[in-house]
């Protein structure tokens, strides 16, 4: 070969390896781009993403929202989203890590998250893993929206259903769900329970003579004395007016309410103050017993219900067992 031959065997050598550069240039050119526009997405993301490995549980990416003023390196997932020194335990709400290792498929679970100063934060997490070629799995991405004001108001709306807007006392509807479990417990235990079914006498007139806001002021403070009143075993609930009904559990006799009773009356006996008004309340009540009178929720009720009109024959405070009516 000769010497030209060789000078312009080189120049292609070296036209193609700078081409090559050039090339490679580009490509590294094309992924800082890339990484650029990643760095992008992750800091305009509002909400914590980040990936961390499935063995380690060390993060390796993760966007400012979720780091909080840390830096990657060795911190943990569960030092990001609960500020502890080890893996939540997933007894009380499902780990994501844990679900994928089982079912090898990604998942969305709501989860229990910390902030900080230790305040949990109610999180819908969406988890995905990722496998390396032979099928191992080896990160998890993680991105987490919360949900605390979502599940304050599903938790206000529900306590709304089976609550009195103006008493805050169980409603009708809660009181016979908790009557339903009573009655299971005392089927297995051989107790009673005890309904009573309260009327104060002669609200109307007090609502006709002093006002609605009154008669409902009046309300509210018998609730609060009533809630005084009850054993925690026991319930209280308002079914509407001035009508007020109580459960009295781990009853061993037919007359164990006497007790209960006799403090509702002593109670009654202290008037209530109210825009400058002391309001003297007397009330009926009539009791019926389970399983003694009958072992029906709508039957007790209604028993109740006429043993205490039957009591309101009687003036002043007095109370009836439908049993002695009957």
């Amino acid at each position: 070969m000769s010497r030209d031959d060789k000078v312009a065997q080189l120049e292609k050598e070296i036209a193609k390896y700078k081409e090559e550069v050039s090339s490679l240039e580009k490509a590294s050119e094309h992924v800082l781009k890339k990484c650029g526009v990643l760095d992008t997405i992750l800091e305009g993301l509002p909400h914590p993403f980040f990936i961390f490995d499935a063995n380690t549980h060390l993060v390796k990416v993760a966007n400012p929202i979720t780091l909080q003023g840390r830096t990657l390196g060795n911190v943990t997932c569960y030092e990001l989203t609960h500020h502890c020194e080890s893996p939540c335990n997933g007894k009380d709400h499902p780990c994501p890590l844990e679900i994928i290792k089982t079912t090898k498929k990604s998942c969305i679970v709501e989860h229990i998250h910390f902030d900080h100063t230790g305040t949990p934060q109610h999180v819908e997490v969406f988890a995905y893993p990722v496998f390396n070629a032979n099928g191992d799995l080896t990160e998890i991405i993680e991105y987490s929206i919360d949900i605390t004001k979502r599940k304050k108001a599903e938790q206000e709306l529900a306590h709304m259903a089976t609550h009195d807007a103006l008493t805050d006392l169980p409603n009708r509807t809660l009181f016979q769900i908790r009557l339903e479990q009573e009655i299971l417990h005392a089927r297995r235990s051989k107790n009673k329970i005890a309904i009573m079914l309260m009327d104060l006498d002669s609200f109307k007139e007090i609502n006709d003579t002093l006002g609605h806001l009154v008669g409902d002021s009046l309300l509210k403070m018998l609730a609060f004395r009533l809630t005084k009143l009850k054993r925690e075993s026991d319930t209280v609930a308002r079914l509407g007016g001035d009508e007020f009904i109580f459960m009295l559990p781990n009853q061993h006799s037919e007359h164990d309410a006497d007790h209960t009773v006799r403090n509702l009356f002593h109670l009654l006996d202290k008037p209530f103050e109210i825009d400058g008004h002391q309001i003297q309340v007397k009330a009926s009540i009539g009791i019926a017993i389970y399983p003694d009178d009958s072992q029906d929720i709508e039957s007790l009720t209604r028993y109740a219900d006429i043993a205490m009109y039957d009591a309101k024959r009687t003036i002043g405070s007095c109370y009836r067992y439908y049993k002695k009516i009957i």
